[in-house]
């Protein structure tokens, strides 16, 4: 199951890219769109790096949160959840519907799902336009936060060594558990496509889905085609 997983991260690279790409320059053509995200966005890296990344207790959270929200997506139910502010966090969820393909995206959530983001894009349609621009301001912030937190926490787990987690217990960090092949397919595929969604869905709403689907997969499948198509032409000849 993580030779899929990993297949179908490779798969989405090109295609997310291009995709990602499409919805930045289709962002940037439109003041209305890009001041307010551009003014979140700056703020919230400041911030990031000057006060909140020392609030490891929301940092924390927000990593549990999003292994959480993942398994409730999965119809998981959620066991326990700790959040500490020095020792880290853990949840724990059943097993049930997605499989072992579902217990690789609930580990791996945290380092590519800008969760706050996400949420906040999902309900830009019911914003009013008296307030579109404050709200705009404030999923810049949120984009900023989650690039921040993905790439620290991605950073603080890149490893195989053992650790003790918050329960006590001696285990290995999600990435380590995963593998690094795995990981960083995974991570730099499903990151290149969430934030894709989330631009496209600010530029366009919820119709901005579709064309962006459509992108990933037709530009991901004509590169892939030509490339073994290149591959094998060399081969023979």
């Amino acid at each position: 199951m993580k030779f899929l997983f990993s297949l179908i991260s490779l798969f989405l690279i090109p295609g997310s890219a291009i995709g990602l790409y499409a919805a930045l320059v289709a962002v940037f053509s439109n003041h209305e769109l890009w001041v307010p995200l551009t003014i979140g966005f700056g703020s919230g890296l400041i911030l990031s790096i000057l006060i909140i990344r020392h609030f490891l207790w929301f940092t924390t959270f927000e990593h549990e949160f999003t292994h959480a929200l993942v398994a409730l997506l999965f119809f998981r139910k959620i066991r326990r959840f700790i959040v500490t502010a020095k020792k880290g966090g853990c949840v724990e969820y059943s097993g049930g519907f997605g499989g072992k393909f579902g217990n690789l995206l609930i580990t791996m959530a945290p380092y590519f799902l800008p969760t706050f983001s996400v949420i906040a894009v999902l309900f830009i349609p019911l914003v009013g336009a008296q307030k579109i621009n404050y709200y705009l301001v404030f999923t810049g912030f949120t984009l900023a936060f989650h690039i921040m937190n993905s790439v620290s926490g991605t950073y603080a787990n890149w490893s195989k060594q053992q650790v003790t987690n918050v329960r006590g217990e001696t285990s290995v960090t999600d990435i380590g558990r995963i593998g690094y092949i795995a990981a960083f397919l995974s991570i730099t595929g499903l990151t290149l496509f969430s934030y894709g969604i989330a631009l496209s869905m600010i530029h366009s709403g919820y119709p901005g889905i579709w064309p962006f689907l459509k992108t990933v997969c037709l530009a991901s499948w004509d590169i892939y085609y030509e490339l073994m198509t290149r591959v094998i032409s060399v081969i023979l000849h």
